[in-house]
């Protein structure tokens, strides 16, 4: 059976309201400048954010950008360039002929390993 009568202690009711009662009053003047202190201060990280985001953006783009450039051979300029520095004896082409002559010059061997490999390489079919 439940007693419908039940009261506390009027000291353990007091004393539950002064634990949940706000410990400080804070003049309605100071938490405003607070609250207004706290939107600069997090309106600036923002922003500093936004420039951050801003800048990664452009740099990226920049790298994709060289890296497309870097990669085109629209005039096929950087494989002559190659082509010429890979003709070792001169004749305008590119053959075993200059791995042989490289070989003989002392070259190290990586080197007249890849401009072999170039020589016999095959053209891609298009």
């Amino acid at each position: 059976m439940v007693d419908d009568d039940f009261q506390l202690p009027d000291a353990f009711v007091r004393e539950l309201k002064r634990q949940a009662s706000p410990m400080v009053d804070v003049p309605q003047a100071v938490d405003e400048a607070v609250l207004a202190s706290a939107r600069t201060h997090l309106r600036r990280r923002r922003a500093w954010r936004a420039w951050v985001a801003t800048a990664a953006a452009v740099g990226l783009a920049a790298t994709v950008g060289i890296a497309v450039l870097a990669g085109r051979d629209d005039t096929g300029s950087r494989v002559a360039i190659e082509a010429l520095a890979a003709d070792v004896n001169r004749d305008q082409a590119v053959n075993i002929l200059d791995a042989l002559v490289l070989a003989r010059q002392g070259g190290a061997p990586a080197d007249v390993d890849r401009l072999a490999m170039m020589a016999v390489q095959l053209e891609e079919q298009r």
